[in-house]
């Protein structure tokens, strides 16, 4: 019997995180039913569970407007909700996406997913892109240069100097979605630093029907190679980092980053823990 739910991704606190739909036994529906659907749930995305003859589950991913690849924090409220119906115990797990078999580990306090393989494209105009995000071109970083980066969906990746501008950023949501999709990417995935270090980040997808996500588990893999491949995470065997979204929407997120190092391939993995879940039937 399908069942539909919601629950909050990367939520250390109830009322945080990012809220995906959950629909278990998805091969219940058509292709057009999943997109009414996920329309209907209006999250980011919305994670359709299916059986796989290859992996634990396959899931399928819709945004209100269309059907993507991979979305990582409906991957984790997934197997979140997975756990706590007891459909999965803790250990090591396969699951079917669009973007291949990836790895997910299920670990008595948090749920880590492993993105696809990293794949850096084009660097951006800093003029255009400061100025689709309302701001100065002195702004942004001056290095590294804003690209394009994934690991699972292509996001722009843009550092600015401060979180003081990443708070007054004013996005104008038609110039980012005409520059995505004449990129072929989902959107803009925006950073700086505190004052400690630590790293925050906005994300503007206008381009699949979202203004701004309070937790982004995709683009925050891509951010984490890409800070990795110019330096600012340290290169080694193994990283682990914290990164923080959602502060500006009163939506506190923390996403968990894991990057494996074997000197030859760099795997990425994103996760964090789930709260606030909602059965919708």
């Amino acid at each position: 019997m399908m069942r539909k739910y919601t629950v909050n991704a990367f939520s250390k606190t109830p009322g945080g995180g990012n809220p995906a739909g959950v629909v278990l036994h998805g091969d219940l529906l058509t292709d057009s039913e999943m997109q009414r659907m996920a329309e209907e749930l209006n999250c980011s995305e919305t994670a359709f569970i299916m059986a796989s003859e290859d992996a634990l589950c396959k899931i399928r991913y819709f945004t209100p407007v269309e059907e993507v690849r991979l979305c990582g924090h409906a991957t984790i409220a997934s197997i979140g909700l997975m756990k706590h119906l007891k459909m999965v115990s803790d250990g090591v797990h396969q699951i079917e996406t669009a973007a291949g078999l990836l790895t997910v580990m299920v670990h008595p306090d948090k749920i880590m997913l492993e993105m696809d393989e990293p794949n850096f494209f084009e660097t951006m105009d800093r003029h255009l892109i400061s100025d689709s995000l309302g701001i100065e071109v002195d702004s942004l970083l001056e290095q590294p240069s804003p690209q394009i980066v994934s690991t699972g969906l292509k996001d722009l990746i843009v550092g600015v100097k401060s979180l003081g501008i990443l708070r007054a950023l004013r996005p104008d949501f038609k110039k980012i979605a005409d520059v995505s999709s004449k990129a072929d990417m989902a959107g803009y995935h925006v950073f700086s630093y505190g004052a400690d270090g630590s790293v925050h980040m906005r994300n503007f997808a206008p381009l699949l029907g979202i203004q701004e996500e309070s937790a982004t588990g995709t683009a925050s893999g891509a951010l984490a190679v890409y800070l990795y491949k110019y330096g600012i995470l340290p290169k080694c065997s193994e990283t682990m980092r914290t990164f923080f979204q959602g502060m500006f929407m009163e939506r506190p997120s923390e996403i968990e980053i894991l990057l494996k190092d074997d000197g030859i391939h760099t795997k990425v993995f994103v996760g964090g823990v789930v709260s606030d879940i909602i059965s919708l039937d």
